[in-house]
C-alpha cells in the first residue's frame, strides 16, 4: 500500500511546533546496543544510594515470569543517555497524544517533563513513576523525530530542513517501488525516516531523578510504534537477594514495517535493572508474535518466563527460564488447515555477584532484542 503525500509528511509537519531536545542516534526496532554515556552524581553517589535505596528481598522461589518479565541476553542491552541541556526559549507547543496520564498532578508532571527534557517537553512522554527513597524512577517514551525538529529549530534551520525533507519525499514518490523503502535509503535518521513515511516511532527509556536533577537515564529499546492495548509493568523490589533494589520493566513494542511488507512483528520486552545506577542485569523478550501475511502464511508466537530461585546455594536468586514456541500455518483457501507445532526449551541463568548480573548458558528469548532484518 502506497502512502499519500499528506500522510507521509503528516507526522513531521504536525510536529513542526514541538519542543525539542538534543538528537540521539537510533535504530529500527531493536534493543539498545549497550554503549554507555553515564549521567551520575559524585563518585560516591552510587555506593551511597545502593545502601539507602533497598527494599525487602523477594522470597525464594518467587515467580518473576508470567507476571513480571522474561529472558533474553546474558546482560541485556541498554544505553545510558544524557538529558537535554540546550533548550529553545520560545516555541509553539504541539498537541500531545491522548494518553492515560501517570500518577501525579499536572503541575508535577510538567515539572518532571522539564527535568527530563528541558523546554523540549514534547520530545518525551512520561508513562509511569515509582518513588524509591529520595529518588523517583521514571518510565518514558522518547520521540526521535521530535528531537530532530528541536535540534534543527535551535540551530535556526528548521524551515530549510523541512523543505529538504519534503524534497526527499517528492523524489521518492517519483521513484518506482515502495515509498518507505526509498526513504530508508535517503534519510539516515530512522526516526525521521519513519515519520516521513507516516509512522511515528519512539524509544523506551527509564530515568532516575532526584531533587530536579537526572542522576541516570537508560535507553532500553529503539524504534517501536505505540501499542496502547497492552499494559506495561514497572515494579521495584530485590530480585537477586543482594539487599538492593532492582527495577523490573516490561513494555509492549511493535516494529514499524514497510508499506507492502508481509511480516508483522510485535510483543513485549522485559528488563531487570539495578536501581542505583540503572545498569541492565537481565533482558528478555517476554512475548513475541510474528505474522507472515501471504497466500498460505504463518504465525509464530513465543513466550519466555522465569522463576527466581537460589539454585546453587550461594544466597542469591538464579533465574530458571522456559521458552515456549508455537508455529501455526495459515492455510490457503483451497488447502486444509495444518495443526500447530510447539516446542519448549529451558535453561538456568546463574547470578554473578561481582558483575551484579545473570549469565545464561543458552540465549533464550532473544527475538525482539536482536536487530530487525
Amino acid at each position: 500500500m502506497s502512502i499519500s503525500r499528506p500522510r507521509a509528511l503528516g507526522w513531521i509537519v504536525a510536529l513542526s511546533g514541538a519542543m525539542g531536545c538534543t538528537a540521539s542516534e537510533g535504530t529500527g526496532g531493536r534493543a539498545s546496543d549497550g554503549k554507555a554515556e553515564v549521567v551520575a552524581g559524585p563518585a560516591g553517589q552510587v555506593a551511597a544510594d545502593r545502601a539507602a535505596d533497598t527494599v525487602v528481598a523477594a522470597k525464594d522461589g518467587a515467580a518473576v515470569g508470567s507476571e513480571e518479565v522474561a529472558q533474553g541476553k546474558d546482560v541485556g542491552p541498554g544505553t545510558e543517555v544524557v538529558a537535554a541541556k540546550d533548550v529553545a526559549s520560545q516555541v509553539a507547543e504541539a498537541p500531545r497524544p491522548d494518553v492515560a496520564p501517570p500518577a501525579g498532578s499536572a503541575v508535577e508532571l510538567e515539572a518532571l517533563d522539564r527535568v527530563l527534557a528541558g523546554e523540549d517537553a514534547e520530545v518525551i512522554e512520561v508513562v509511569d513513576r515509582k518513588a524509591v527513597g529520595r529518588d523517583e524512577l521514571v518510565l518514558l517514551r522518547w520521540y526521535g523525530a521530535r528531537a530532530w525538529q528541536a535540534q534543527e529549530r535551535r540551530a535556526g534551520r528548521l524551515e530549510a530542513a523541512l523543505t529538504g525533507l519534503e524534497a526527499q519525499v517528492d523524489a521518492c514518490e517519483g521513484t518506482p517501488g515502495e515509498l518507505s523503502v526509498c526513504l530508508a535509503g535517503a534519510i539516515a535518521d530512522p526516526y525521521v525516516m519513519w515519520s516521513a513515511a507516516g509512522r511515528e516511532v519512539f524509544a523506551w527509556e527509564v530515568a532516575r531523578v532526584r531533587d530536579g536533577a537526572v542522576l541516570g537515564r537508560r535507553r532500553l529499546f529503539e524504534g517501536s510504534m505505540r501499542v496502547d492495548d497492552v499494559p506495561h509493568k514497572f515494579k521495584v523490589y530485590d530480585v537477586d537477594g543482594d539487599g538492593r533494589s532492582e527495577l523490573t520493566v516490561i513494555v509492549p513494542v511493535e516494529r514499524p514495517q514497510h508499506d507492502q511488507a508481509m511480516d508483522h512483528e510485535s510483543g513485549e520486552v522485559g528488563f531487570i535493572l539495578e536501581v542505583a545506577d540503572l545498569h541492565v542485569q537481565f533482558s528478555a523478550t517476554r512475548r513475541h508474535v510474528m505474522r507472515a501475511e501471504d497466500v498460505g502464511g504463518s504465525e509464530s508466537t513465543a513466550e519466555t518466563v522465569w522463576l527466581a530461585r537460589d539454585v546453587d546455594g550461594d544466597g542469591h536468586a538464579d533465574l530458571q527460564l522456559r521458552e515456549t514456541s508455537r508455529l501455526t500455518d495459515i492455510a490457503a483457501d483451497d488447502q486444509p488447515p495444518a495443526g500447530p507445532r510447539s516446542s519448549a526449551r529451558t535453561t538456568i541463568c546463574t547470578y554473578e555477584p561481582v558483575a551484579d548480573a545473570w549469565r545464561c548458558p543458552e540465549a533464550l528469548g532473544q527475538q525482539l532484542l536482536e536487530p530487525s532484518g
